[in-house]
């Protein structure tokens, strides 16, 4: 009877230690973690604390790596940045709208080498310019990503306009 019990608790025991392993976060979840927040970080909320918006935008070392290559559909934002000038220009671009909602959809990741990832998917935009215009748009985006100090950081993205969906 004393080995069933012995037997049982090292079953328990291999069995929580297999649950927590698990359970633990996939480099996918994390890199799906770091695109969330960057959604996050331009959105806007109607009415949101200019404080509270400078704080959410301030963390950019916290996504970005130190040198990020941005190509943009329409040209205006192509360039190489480091993470505080991309607060600025946040900054920026948050401030033209009274509310503004972005998301990421249909992910898909891949990881080509040790310490990289490649990220693709659909970016939507929508809000209201403090001008009164309705914006709504989508971007097919690709995202290169790059563990630093074992966290996922963007280190590059290619916006593509979407002709048609």
């Amino acid at each position: 009877m004393r080995k069933y019990i012995v037997l049982l608790i090292f079953a328990a025991a291999a069995g929580a230690g297999a649950f927590l392993f698990l359970r633990g976060d996939s480099d996918e979840a994390r890199v799906k973690k770091v695109i969330r927040r960057l959604c996050d970080m331009t959105t806007k909320r109607e009415g949101e604390n200019p404080a509270a918006g400078a704080l959410l935008i301030s963390r950019t070392d916290e996504i970005f790596a130190p040198e990020v290559h941005i190509e943009a559909a329409r040209g205006g934002f192509d360039g190489s940045y480091t993470p505080g000038r991309l607060t600025s220009e946040l900054a920026r671009c948050r401030a033209v709208f009274r509310r503004v909602t972005v998301r990421a959809q249909d992910e898909e990741i891949s990881f080509p080498e040790k310490d990289k990832a490649f990220a693709v998917f659909s970016g939507t935009l929508s809000g209201d310019t403090k001008t009164g215009t309705s914006v709504s748009e989508v971007r097919d985006v690709e995202c290169r990503l790059v563990r630093l100090d074992g966290k996922w950081k963007i280190s590059g993205m290619v916006v593509h306009e979407v002709l048609e969906r």
